[in-house]
């Protein structure tokens, strides 16, 4: 949106790429649908899980191991368990019809999910609780996909995150707002600061929360046994965030506040191997991040 300005202008200029096309797959539940489909000429196919399609995903399944769903008589099964995978899956389905390929390789192959560095992947611990990294770094990619882990944690679900300075601003408030909405506990954290403060950054983040369904407390940089009590204890029934500038405090601090059945997100840096403050980059990796805070723990 820094480009288009607005997402109209996007939209419209993503559809030029139909008018190139010779066939299309579309998802009938995208709100951009009726716009796309207006704009170009070329045969489609469709498919969804809210409305009626030709590809119409039913009987959708998440557990904590596997997503599962069917296409007609078709059963389609995965470890990837996020509920966003039932559109990719059937973008892929329906690439793989119109060229006519068995419908066996497709089954065969989303059985189990390729490893992709700093996307949903996950940090082995042994204390009982998930770890995970993942890229997401705008309002939709971190709504979708706190959706799916709300639905699969049976404990407590923590997410570190923050947002990109020099960047849109207006997503910062609906990222607070979709983790209030969707988390237990959230850091709120550096992410690449570019030429704004983070301190301005979170506060941006924080004007997004509900402040009457939520509670804070003033941690800085470590946290001792009997704050981690009081969060753990308020966060059963109300949404508890923390502002916690220095990301490496923030993994910290989410790793002590884990326990047994909980999950622990990182959203934002996901793969990159630096983190932008002013005009330098510093060495960054999330998952030395992510093992520094469970060895201190």
């Amino acid at each position: 949106l820094d480009y288009h300005q607005t997402q109209t202008h996007y939209i419209k200029s993503k559809a030029l790429l139909f008018s190139q096309s010779t066939y299309s797959v579309l998802n009938k539940d995208d709100p951009s649908y009726k716009i796309i489909k207006k704009t170009i000429s070329c045969p489609t196919l469709d498919y969804s899980v809210k409305t009626k399609s030709p590809l119409h995903a039913k009987n959708i399944k998440l557990d904590r191991k596997k997503l599962q769903f069917r296409v007609g008589q078709t059963l389609f099964q995965t470890d990837s368990n996020y509920y966003y995978q039932v559109y990719n899956i059937l973008s892929a389905f329906a690439v793989t019809k119109k060229l006519n390929l068995d419908e066996k390789f497709i089954l065969k192959t989303i059985k189990k999910f390729p490893l992709t560095k700093g996307r949903r992947e996950k940090m082995p611990n042994n204390l009982g609780f998930l770890t995970i990294i993942d890229f997401a770094h705008t309002p939709a990619a971190l709504e979708k996909t706190l959706i799916s882990l709300k639905k699969t944690t049976p404990g407590r679900l923590i997410v570190i995150f923050g947002a990109t300075g020099g960047r849109d601003q207006t997503k910062r408030p609906q990222m607070g707002s979709i983790v209030s909405r969707l988390a237990n506990i959230a850091l709120i954290t550096a992410d690449d600061t570019r030429n704004e403060s983070v301190e301005d950054i979170n506060r941006q983040i924080i004007s997004g929360i509900n402040q009457k369904n939520s509670r804070t407390f003033p941690i800085k940089e470590k946290i001792n046994l009997s704050q981690v009590k009081q969060i753990r204890h308020f966060s059963q029934k109300q949404f508890v965030y923390l502002n916690i500038p220095h990301r490496q405090d923030a993994f910290n601090i989410a790793i002590k506040l884990a326990s047994p059945q909980d999950t622990v997100i990182a959203c934002g840096k996901g793969h990159e191997t630096t983190i932008l403050h002013g005009k330098t980059d510093y060495p960054w990796s999330e998952t030395e991040a992510f093992r520094t805070a469970l060895n201190l723990k």
